[in-house]
């Protein structure tokens, strides 16, 4: 207002933007300032903009709205004298805008323009078809404002119980709901009522918690809740979300918003084989939950008191992300708001496991409902159907999408929009709620990443591929490998991770460890160019492999038989391979032909070139008892039934050839095997280093190279064999069997 040049504009608008009355032009996001509470002389308001896009994006956000969509345009503030608060409307004509309730929009008001901290956030007062009303605003001089156009997806849930949070057993059992209805925990006061609380076991979902609702008393509930839904004239709308365990083998109540009658009209609920309600109107399933399935059911719902079929009634129900039933009109009934029961419906009380059940008073666009499908697959190893075409993280992001492996896929991950952080999963197709394996299913379990932030997700799927094993397609000099094979894909960067393979109910050829390998192939031809990985132990019929490096993109598949003897060693040194020299010629690194050890010098060794027959031998030379000063020391400790070597000693003195740095009881001897004895020089001795010795004499072990042949799985007396040469030869036993070296 100038009183001077008569100026007393109270309401105005560019019309760059806009129009005489302030319409906007379609598409240039038109913002109207009106109705200032104080407008004297010399007071003004003046916005400007930086010219930057209308369209949506998802960055510069506060931290409440990480996950949401704001418009990339920001209005600067210019404020002399005092308006007072004003009114402002924006125009989203033309816009491509995500949000379409009243909760989605915001009016972001900061001080330095920088709105991801300290930004003043302001509800919209009212949407008037594409225009946003915001009344009785006060606007900083200097002050930056923009508007938020999405809110996050998985803060408008006004129902979310979850069993991995908010569960109290202490006393009142209580589950809290992490959505937007205040005061709406679930709970039972009475101990022989409260479900059971699994947090360990097969009565797990994919190493989640479960509630157990045993079918007799168990019950939960919340006081009255307020109308769940979001209304649009007579209709409602809304979408459910459920992921449970049917255990009953009658179709029973999940759990329900009903009118407690009997009979009783449901608000909403589940039955365990499927079916969803929304105010009594019904979907089916095409196909039911089974005795002991997990399943992850979800539905849109409209539905509306003018019961026209077709019209104004429509349910879509789907399974796994799988379509289920599209289902129009049954039976309307309008039923008042009531407590949410678990456990019980009609009198009758239910026999369920359940883990996570969400609500939304909206109908959630196809890409929103598969992101909350991702989080729940991921998070419960439920492999979605193929038809929803690709996994999505929160911000919706493609995080799985090949159809050629999509076959019990799964995966580790994490997400803070939708608090997903889930550090080890298997698939339920093949596995179980805590990681054990079906029997000939070839269960694959991932845990243990050494790195998981924020969007990091390590996802697996199969080509499925036979379990039988297979002769083709392998490096040289491996036997058998699993026809099946997996493809990594990641996001982010989840560091190395453990995998486990449980072989139960699968025929393979591999008996110990060292007969695993896994296989890693960029292309997935692994004839050629594969990682090879050792196995880290095989127990149980379950192989695994510790803090392996997987790219994204790669394929894996599982070794079961080495190719020939030698790789089934636990170790094997050869003096003409695998040996690292220092500059002076002294071996620094002698590594194993098999790659589980490598060994490290210790004072001096060196390299004898034709030796033997125009080989090479490596040298060690010392003196005295004890520990020798110069040696060689592996990584891995080994295990030794039968062994082999090829050596002589130089000397009439005590020489051992293999032995163990662990000291083991009072003997001065210690675990060996090739050992020698000073008062005895031709004796080859193997010992548990405690009170068990075997040798046999050979009578030129200092004169020639001889080959040396033990076999230590005797059962009796003299517990162990020997051959020199090839030729059999007497063992001697002083003491019990022999206990494998290490």
């Amino acid at each position: 207002m100038d009183n001077v040049n008569g100026l007393n504009q109270p309401q105005s608008n560019s019309n760059n933007t806009g129009t005489g009355d302030g319409t906007g032009q379609s598409g240039l996001g038109n913002l109207v300032l009106k109705n200032p509470s104080s407008l004297n002389d010399g007071d003004f308001l003046i916005l400007g903009h930086d010219n930057g896009s209308l369209a949506e994006q998802g960055t510069e956000l506060p931290t409440d709205f990480i996950g949401g969509k704001r418009i990339g345009r920001e209005w600067l503030i210019k404020q002399t004298g005092d308006v007072g608060t004003v009114d402002l409307t924006f125009d989203l004509s033309g816009l491509s805008i995500s949000g379409s309730e009243d909760f989605d929009f915001k009016l972001l008001i900061d001080a330095d323009g920088d709105f991801s901290a300290g930004a003043t956030i302001v509800d919209v007062t009212n949407i008037n078809g594409d225009l946003l009303e915001f009344n009785g605003l006060d606007l900083p001089d200097g002050s930056y404002l923009t508007v938020i156009t999405k809110k996050p997806l998985f803060s408008i849930a006004n129902l979310w119980y979850k069993a991995n949070e908010g569960v109290s057993t202490s006393g009142t059992f209580s589950w809290a709901n992490s959505g937007t209805i205040p005061n709406a925990q679930a709970q039972q006061i009475n101990a022989s009522q409260q479900p059971t609380y699994n947090i360990s076991g097969t009565s797990q979902i994919n190493f989640n918690p479960t509630l157990t609702f045993d079918g007799v008393d168990d019950l939960i509930e919340t006081p009255v809740l307020p109308d769940i839904y979001n209304k649009e004239g007579r209709g409602e709308r809304s979408t459910q979300f459920a992921v449970y365990r049917r255990i009953s083998t009658n179709p029973v109540i999940v759990y329900s918003i009903d009118a407690a009658g009997t009979p009783s009209p449901l608000h909403i609920g589940m039955t365990d084989d499927g079916r969803m309600y929304q105010q009594n109107t019904v979907a089916v399933p095409t196909s039911t939950t089974a005795l002991g399935e997990v399943a992850l059911t979800d539905m849109t719902a409209v539905t509306d008191s003018t019961e026209v079929p077709g019209t104004f009634n429509s349910l879509i129900l789907n399974k796994n992300g799988a379509v289920g039933a599209n289902e129009f009109f049954v039976s309307y009934t309008d039923v008042a708001p009531n407590p949410l029961r678990i456990g019980r419906y009609n009198g009758i009380f239910n026999q369920v496991e359940i883990a996570e059940l969400v609500t939304y008073p909206i109908i959630l666009s196809e890409s929103e409902r598969r992101i909350v499908q991702s989080y729940l697959a991921l998070k419960y190893g439920i492999s979605l159907d193929t038809s929803v075409n690709a996994y999505l993280d929160g911000e919706g992001n493609q995080i799985w999408s090949n159809t050629n492996y999509w076959n019990d896929v799964f995966g580790i991950g994490r997400d803070d929009l939708s608090g997903l952080n889930q550090p080890q999963s298997n698939s339920l197709n093949t596995g179980s709620g805590d990681g054990t394996g079906q029997s000939g299913k070839g269960n694959l379990v991932i845990s243990n990443p050494s790195s998981l932030d924020d969007k990091d997700y390590f996802i697996v799927g199969h080509d499925n591929g036979s379990l039988a094993e297979q002769a083709t397609e392998l490096p040289s000099n491996y036997r058998n490998r699993i026809g099946r094979e997996w493809l990594v894909q990641h996001s982010g960067d989840v560091g190395t991770v453990d995998l486990s393979f449980d072989l139960s109910g699968i025929t393979v050829s591999g008996t110990i460890t060292s007969d695993f390998v896994l296989l890693i192939d960029s292309d997935g031809d692994f004839g050629n160019g594969a990682t090879i990985v050792n196995a880290s132990n095989f127990t149980n019929n379950v192989v695994t492999f510790n803090g392996v490096t997987i790219p994204d993109g790669h394929y894996i598949t599982l070794v079961t038989k080495r190719g020939f003897i030698f790789q089934n060693s636990s170790l094997w040194l050869k003096a003409d391979d695998g040996i690292t020299a220092f500059g002076n010629g002294n071996v620094s690194i002698w590594a194993d032909q098999n790659g589980i050890n490598s060994l490290t010098t210790r004072g001096n060794v060196t390299v004898n070139p034709e030796v033997i027959n125009f080989n090479e031998s490596v040298r060690i030379v010392n003196s005295g008892d004890g520990l020798p000063a110069n040696r060689m020391e592996g990584t891995t400790p080994i295990s030794a039934v039968e062994a082999f070597a090829i050596y002589k000693t130089n000397s009439t003195t005590q020489t051992s050839l293999i032995g163990s740095t662990v000291n083991v009881g009072s003997s001065t001897t210690g675990q060996v095997i090739f050992g020698g004895q000073s008062s005895n020089p031709n004796r080859v001795l193997a010992t548990d280093g405690v009170n068990s010795r075997q040798f046999y004499l050979n009578s030129e072990l200092s004169s020639k190279f001889t080959l040396n042949n033990y076999d230590l799985s005797l059962s009796a007396s003299p517990f162990s064999s020997a051959r020199l040469d090839g030729a059999s030869i007497a063992v001697s036993n002083e003491g019990e069997s022999v206990i494998i070296p290490n």
